[in-house]
């Protein structure tokens, strides 16, 4: 086989299907403008084709023309020996070897696909916008209107294939090309058992994920805009065989779709299954720093922020694929909303807190399991809340961060105040009195020094968290001085001096 390592990296074609917008180009000029994406919520490939193009939007350069006598020797020679042409093809394209990796005995073929995935399905993506690509300019430069009334009708039956035989090729090349999707999608069981490392940004379960879900892209786009090439073939063509061969397409394409969908929803399956068993697992190399010394985002959550970004940008795809997960009855959503992919989502971030919460007793400090609640569900809602306002009840998700904020500033801060309000003065060793003022100062200097190195990674919420504890205690510091006439003695801290102290907090 092949070395897939090598040869041209991926040029901006990669991106069908990957959520991102694209405007698909290639080095030959040829830009299928009409292609149209838009990522985020709503985001399914929309590409607006129109068959007729208007005169001059297909350029005419000498690598266009010699791209197109190259297709056109293709078509000759597939006319002879059908399976030799498309051998030429694929091995000019670098993709030689789908065709064998699309054979049920091929075992090497299919154990290298296995062992990477990303490069090979990456490369087959490439190569299928390439011929797909080539089949619109050669239809086009042969079949569109205003080529055919520009030609003198003594060449045109010299030049243009026959709309049966072009049908065909097409058929055929399609036909071998998706059969890769029989072939990636069966390298997805379900069952596998994944480890924390397998959640990572180049982990199994989200790669896996992730590439099911661009080759589905592909598929897609390929045949939207290759369908209507065929139904206008047909038409040209008026023979029952190119009819039959359009309803035969369409099945094909119908059938390979529900093949990745079924994978993709397994797939789903086991990233969920994986995220949870490494929330569960209490194996302290999750944490993205120490337990004992920082309240850090532990990786279930990144895991969960990971796989809800690859989910909403590929909203359209997996929308539909839950929707029908849930028709059948394989998704039951446990709750009232009308879309299960928004209750899919609900549940897992219900699940996440309930997980965490249960992590943060393990914490030896109170307190720095309050903000270890904070700054993961902080997190969560950064990434939710650009995209699920209006579809996920955000207001629950920060009302719990307000609740943890207001439960941290009672166990951490409120008893460093409460030395204020002490009884009277106490009889210490050596005769020394210790005044509420001193109380105060040795509380606030203790605590302050505990969690100076406890660690906010996010700047506005470590400025929100600052400004509330400074609300509270040097506003209450200020104001007990202000509404009392005790003696300072023992005190050598100020008002503004606490305030400095507090700017201090949450550096790690």
């Amino acid at each position: 086989m092949e070395d897939v390592h090598g040869g041209e990296p991926w040029n901006d074609r990669k991106a069908i299907g990957s959520g991102e917008s694209v405007a698909t180009s290639s080095s030959s000029g040829n830009t299928l403008s009409t292609i149209q994406h838009t990522s985020g919520s709503g985001s399914f490939p929309l590409p607006l084709f129109v068959v007729e193009q208007p005169p001059g939007s297909w350029r005419d350069d000498d690598e266009t023309r010699q791209r197109r006598q190259h297709i056109k020797g293709l078509l000759e020679e597939f006319c002879g020996n059908s399976s030799a042409a498309l051998r030429r093809w694929f091995s000019d394209l670098g993709i030689a070897w789908v065709l064998r990796v699309a054979a049920e005995d091929d075992a090497p073929a299919r154990l290298l696909l296995l062992e990477d995935q990303r490069t090979f399905a990456g490369r087959w993506i490439q190569a299928l916008a390439d011929i797909t690509e080539s089949i619109l300019d050669t239809y086009h430069s042969c079949f569109s209107q205003s080529h055919l009334e520009s030609l003198p009708e003594e060449l045109e039956a010299t030049i243009i294939p026959d709309p049966a035989h072009f049908s065909r090729f097409i058929q055929e090349t399609m036909l071998k090309m998706l059969s890769f999707v029989d072939a990636i999608a069966a390298l997805n069981p379900n069952n596998t058992r994944c480890t924390d490392a397998t959640l990572d940004s180049n982990g199994a379960p989200l790669e896996k994920l992730k590439t099911l879900l661009d080759v589905r892209g592909a598929v897609f786009m390929a045949s939207f805009l290759i369908q209507p090439l065929l139904l206008h073939l047909s038409s040209s063509a008026q023979t029952e065989s190119c009819r039959t061969l359009l309803e035969d397409m369409e099945a094909l394409r119908s059938d390979k779709d529900d093949i990745l969908a079924e994978a993709i929803w397994n797939t789903m399956q086991e990233v969920t299954a994986a995220i949870l068993l490494l929330a569960d697992d209490g194996n302290h190399d999750s944490w993205d720093t120490p337990q004992g010394s920082s309240a850090g985002i532990h990786k279930v959550t990144r895991s969960i922020e990971r796989y809800i970004r690859l989910l909403e940008i590929n909203y359209r795809s997996v929308d539909q694929i839950v929707r029908k997960a849930a028709d059948c009855g394989t998704y039951a959503p446990k709750t009232c909303s009308t879309n299960p992919f928004t209750s899919m989502i609900t549940e897992m971030v219900s699940c996440l807190e309930e997980k965490l919460a249960k992590m943060s007793e393990s914490f030896p400090n109170t307190s720095l399991g309050l903000l270890f609640l904070i700054n993961n569900l902080h997190s969560l809602w950064q990434q939710l809340h650009p995209v699920y306002d209006t579809k996920f009840n955000m207001s629950v998700l920060t009302r719990k961060i307000e609740d943890y904020i207001d439960k941290y500033l009672q166990e951490a801060w409120a008893p460093v105040l409460a030395r204020l309000h002490s009884s009277s003065p106490s009889t210490l060793q050596f005769g020394r009195k210790h005044f509420p003022l001193s109380k105060f100062e040795s509380e606030f200097r203790k605590t302050h020094n505990d969690q100076k190195l406890w660690k906010v990674p996010d700047p506005e919420l470590r400025k929100r968290l600052r400004k509330a504890i400074t609300d509270k205690v040097a506003s209450g510091f200020t104001n007990f001085l202000e509404e009392n006439t005790v003696s300072t003695r023992g005190s050598t801290i100020t008002p503004q001096e606490v305030e400095d102290m507090l700017q201090e907090l949450f550096e790690g």
